[in-house]
């Protein structure tokens, strides 16, 4: 664990999906402050749950859809977004999704390669930082997955 700045982080996930979502049809970018946000963790980690939340929303947008990945400071608190303009989730299932091996529709993740525990994975690496993770979607409104982890600056 090491001050990292997740910006980068951000920058080296989107660049690494580019080619996938180029595949998809799926316009994919990244939006960082000119400054740094920097957090203190395990850069690996930060960039599985990245990763992880990135290739979902991959998955479940749709040709001509957009994935956004944003990085920025509140006060004292790094905030990681993963906006996409996907299928969305249904309100009862937001509290499930984060749970290891929970589907929201199973056949679909089936097909597409899913194995349940990207988003509990997305969570447990939140946690451990001391942060939390949280969702906003709607059906056919897209979805943002939300991570608020301490920067470790002293208040």
């Amino acid at each position: 664990m090491q001050p990292t700045d997740l910006r980068k982080v951000v920058k080296d996930v989107v660049v690494s999906f580019q080619p996938d979502a180029a595949r998809r049809g799926v316009n994919l970018k990244s939006e960082v402050p000119d400054t740094p946000v920097e957090v203190v963790a395990d850069r690996r980690d930060l960039n599985l749950m990245i990763s992880n939340l990135v290739d979902n929303a991959l998955k479940y947008t749709p040709q001509d859809g957009e994935v956004t990945v944003f990085a920025s400071l509140e006060e004292r608190t790094a905030i990681l977004e993963v906006r996409d303009t996907g299928i969305g989730i249904e309100p009862r299932d937001h509290d499930r999704i984060f749970e290891r091996f929970y589907r929201v529709d199973k056949a679909r993740s089936r097909e597409m390669g899913g194995t349940g525990l990207g988003l509990s994975i997305v969570r447990n690496i939140a946690v451990s930082l001391g942060g939390r993770v949280s969702v906003e979607s709607l059906p056919g409104r897209g979805s943002t997955f939300r991570v608020e982890l301490p920067t470790g600056e002293e208040g």
